[in-house]
């Protein structure tokens, strides 16, 4: 090797075996993180190399040979990491062979108090109510329903029955709509799942997605008492919230927010924004966002995604840049930031932890 070429450095954690693998074409990323260095990670085993600018331009330079097939990797100079980069092989994701039900999310109805501008329920759906069975505790939430079936008691016993009594853990999230505009319901079907867990030798373990604007102190204890998971949509800071959810909405989320904080959820809350279209804001949502989790303490984690099928301009890439140098100068200043979308990458690249799917 030349002395002005850096030898190559494994950046992973660990490294691990594929195991069963399936053939596939080579899938190499390169990241410039400055100082002659740059980032090789191959996405087929999962291993990230740091390697010089000259490395790098030696591995991506096109080979003139006229044998060499499209798509083949370049001929490797300067001693690149050739042994670790540009596999042919990937894990193989085999079905298991139990197909039994693991998981059940009851999508309650698709009632909702709120009338997001990004929700695809709205663009199907016209006929509306005023009802909300009387939970809307705050007036600037403007209760805003549409009709639509709710699932019955029968409906959810029924879906319970399609899990196993082989005695593994009983797993139910509540889903709409806003599922707690149908709270009587669900809280009979906690009821019900966790007799119907305990007499299959199991536990019962529950999740509930919700915009918050409808918890009381009753429900913040029912959720606390029963180890609720929680997912609490909140759009990032209260303008962007508010132009997406209607005005007011922020101020009631937050005031759920509080009330669960204070009934002992807040470590089991994840905050979820979602954007559509331009401007993004991405780099102001997450600030707003960890904001609630280190300084109000209302929570534990933050996700923020895009709605599918959005255009978003040309701002995106750098949006998401300026967000990853915030999520890497926070962290490397003793403080933890908080983005399940980078966290779960990060901890697949150093942990080398291979899944088929995110959702």
């Amino acid at each position: 090797m030349r002395a002005n070429a850096m030898t190559p450095r494994i950046l992973n954690l660990q490294v691990r075996p594929l195991g069963a693998t399936e053939l596939c074409a080579p899938d190499v990323h390169y990241v410039d993180v400055g100082d002659d260095r740059v980032v090789a990670f191959d996405a087929n085993t999962l291993i990230a190399v740091e390697i010089s600018k000259k490395q790098h331009e030696a591995l991506t330079r096109p080979r003139e040979s006229s044998h060499v097939r499209p798509g083949e990797p370049p001929a490797p100079e300067e001693n690149p990491p050739h042994a670790l980069l540009f596999s042919k092989y990937r894990p193989k994701f085999d079905l298991s062979p139990d197909v039994s039900c693991r998981q059940l999310t009851l999508h309650l109805s698709n009632q909702c108090n709120q009338r997001c501008k990004y929700c695809w329920i709205r663009f199907h759906h016209d006929d509306t109510t005023s009802t909300t069975d009387g939970q809307v505790q705050d007036a600037s939430v403007v209760p805003v329903v549409v009709k639509d079936a709710v699932m019955t008691r029968e409906i959810a016993s029924a879906a319970l029955d399609m899990f196993p009594t082989d005695g593994r853990d009983l797993r139910v999230g509540f889903f709409g709509g806003e599922p707690l505009m149908q709270f009587t319901l669900l809280r009979g079907i906690v009821e019900m799942a966790e007799r119907w867990a305990a007499n299959a030798s199991g536990r019962a373990f529950f999740h509930v997605t919700t915009n918050a604007t409808l918890i009381t102190d009753d429900i913040a204890a029912f959720l606390a008492d029963h180890c609720f998971s929680i997912i609490v949509s909140c759009d990032g800071p209260e303008d962007l919230h508010d132009a997406a959810r209607g005005e007011g909405s922020y101020a009631a989320m937050l005031r759920g927010l509080e009330l669960l904080r204070a009934a002992g959820c807040a470590s089991r809350i994840v905050l979820r924004g979602t954007w559509s279209g331009a401007p993004t804001e991405i780099p102001r949502r997450l600030l707003a966002l960890n904001q609630l989790c280190d300084d109000a303490k209302s929570a534990a984690g933050v996700a923020l995604e895009p709605v599918a099928g959005a255009a978003y301009g040309h701002t995106l890439d750098a949006e998401i840049r300026e967000a990853c140098g915030w999520f890497a100068l926070r962290a490397t200043s003793g403080d933890r930031p908080h983005w399940q979308y980078l966290e779960k990458t990060l901890q697949r690249i150093l942990w080398q932890q291979f899944r088929p799917s995110e959702c």
